[in-house]
């Protein structure tokens, strides 16, 4: 079995392309790297035979074409590669035929679309594989993101594909469950001789440690080989395209606080990297804001989804204002609800919330809610209605405010920094998924309520993407808002929050204030300097990354 892979072609710019080729063979799994809007998804559609509007690749050009079980791709019909290739997309939804009101039969129709009988052996096979027993008889449109990406996965390998494709795959998915995931798939991979293709804008140690060949594309550049060959090219790209201990050990190499000759996939490898003499300085954070009279009360006594056993009970928490807090947990834990009670999205709730000195309860409209907790859904085609750019990005203080409004010069700034102002004019359905999720963003940050609610905000987003977020909430918080954010990226939750709260089954189980916890404190899901922190004798255990490089350039 062998899959060649001739010229993915990606590009930051109209004159500025590059392409990668490569063969990979029955068990084997490659990486590929890039930023957002180079390409990657057209490339891994065109893969699978899903992209109708690439230009067919003929026999008859000299240019090599890409191959699969020695014959051209471009020979195989439809369901031949729909049976072959499985895609697995960076929205989950969009693996659903919605036909079937349950999973279970989401997963029967997977074999009919290929003209197959139901394989209930093998629904069985993927329900045990990815913890889905439970869910099997739900609506999985009611599912929380991770859970769908979980149902998704399950219904692309139930079909036993030869070839899996993955674009951006993990960004929803909790820590744990991640990597039981890269083990399935590299079991997968392993006992049916599977090849695995991943495309991402960052390298994830849970998933690009195990590639035969990585390529990293830095917008200007192409990198290409096994992961150590990279990492000795790539240079100042790590910090951009490495994720986890991979990117935590790129900044400290080039800080010269320690040096990697092979690539740090772990945080033991990178802890063993910073032992030997230090001198014992107290650490130096900057500390986390004092509560006031203003910012968030949350007291959710009681929810409870109509179908399920689900409940959210006793959840209690205080955010300062001027704080971005936090909200972590495994999937299905209940963070995305708590958001969506705080914001009235559903109900009924028992409890109350206090913004602001402003207090309110599940029986406050909806207009008036958001007047003071704006929630920004976590996929972004749930929230647009309006036809342009421009519409979207003013429709949520046009709500609030209840007149519209121009643009203002801060308006524009925030735009430009998050690349929206050359789709002004476009339909927001037209632009790129980073992009959507940026515009649902932009567009409530815009309408500056004291209180907002983020759901997987950097979920497909690259790391430049990143950043812009950051500083723009910095910004947003330097003016006296108060955030609340559900996240999976614990390394970018290490960078931006100052308060930390875990969920676990509906309720709170950790909260954290300190920047620095005590000796015998752990967390459930730890950040990588907090995991390189731990296996460093006599080291604060730091949690914040800043305070962490910090307390190193000190010592």
């Amino acid at each position: 079995m062998s899959l060649f892979v001739a010229h993915i072609s990606l590009r930051r710019t109209p004159d500025l392309e590059r392409s990668i080729s490569f063969r990979l063979t029955a068990g084997e799994t490659a990486y590929i790297a890039a930023p957002n809007g180079c390409g990657k998804t057209r490339a891994a559609r065109q893969l699978c035979g899903l992209d109708h509007t690439a230009r067919p690749e003929t026999v008859t050009s000299n240019r090599a074409i890409s191959e699969w079980q020695g014959k051209p791709l471009t020979e195989f019909d439809a369901r031949s590669r729909a049976s072959d290739f499985g895609f697995i997309p960076s929205s989950p939804q969009l693996l659903f035929s919605m036909i079937g009101r349950t999973l279970r039969q989401e997963l029967e129709l997977a074999f009919g679309a290929l003209g197959r009988d139901v394989d209930h052996e093998a629904i069985d096979r993927v329900a045990d594989w990815f913890e889905l027993r439970p869910l099997l008889e739900r609506d999985y449109r009611e599912f929380s993101g991770g859970e769908q990406m979980r149902a998704g996965l399950a219904c692309v390998l139930v079909k036993g594909p030869k070839v899996v494709i993955t674009d951006q795959l993990a960004d929803q998915i909790d820590p744990e469950f991640r990597k039981k995931i890269s083990a399935l798939l590299a079991r997968w991979s392993l006992e049916y001789g599977g090849i695995l293709l991943h495309f991402a804008t960052t390298l994830r140690d849970d998933f690009g440690c195990q590639a035969r060949h990585c390529g990293f594309f830095s917008g200007q550049e192409f990198f290409t080989g096994t992961l150590q060959e990279c990492w000795e090219q790539l240079g100042r790209n790590r910090l951009t395209l490495l994720g986890g201990p991979m990117r935590l050990g790129a900044i400290l190499h080039q800080e010269n606080l320690a040096v990697f000759d092979s690539v740090p996939c772990d945080a033991r490898v990178v802890a063993a990297a910073l032992c030997g003499p230090r001198s014992c300085v107290a650490p130096v954070v900057s500390p986390s804001p004092a509560p006031g009279n203003g910012g968030l009360t949350v007291n959710v006594s009681e929810f409870a989804y109509p179908a399920g056993d689900f409940h959210l009970r006793d959840v209690r928490l205080r955010v300062p204002s001027q704080t971005h807090c936090a909200v972590l947990g495994a999937n299905g834990a209940g963070k995305t609800t708590l958001l969506k009670c705080i914001a009235n999205l559903v109900g009924p709730w028992n409890g109350a919330v206090s913004i602001n000195g402003h207090d309110y309860d599940m029986r406050l409209s909806l207009p008036k809610t958001a007047r003071l907790a704006l929630y920004c859904f976590q996929n972004p085609d749930d929230q647009f209605y309006r036809s342009t750019v421009a519409e979207e990005l003013l429709e949520c203080v046009r709500n609030i405010a209840g007149a519209k409004r121009a643009f203002t010069s801060d308006d524009l700034h925030l735009a430009e920094s998050f690349g929206l102002t050359a789709y002004l004019e476009a339909s927001p359905f037209e632009l790129p998924l980073s992009l959507r999720r940026l515009l649902v963003i932009a567009s409530c940050l815009i309408a500056r309520p004291p209180l907002l609610l983020l759901d997987e905000p950097t979920a497909w987003l690259d790391a430049w993407q990143k950043k812009a977020l950051q500083d723009a909430l910095s910004v947003f918080l330097g003016q006296g808002g108060c955030a609340l954010t559900v996240s999976h990226d614990l390394d970018w939750v290490s960078a931006v929050a100052s308060q930390l709260v875990f969920l676990a089954d509906g309720k709170i189980v950790r909260q954290v204030e300190s920047p620095v916890l005590s000796a015998y404190q752990s967390l459930p899901y730890p950040p990588t300097c907090l995991q390189v922190a731990e296996h460093l004798p006599d080291f604060p255990k730091l949690w914040r990354e800043k305070d962490f490089l910090d307390y190193l350039h000190h010592a």
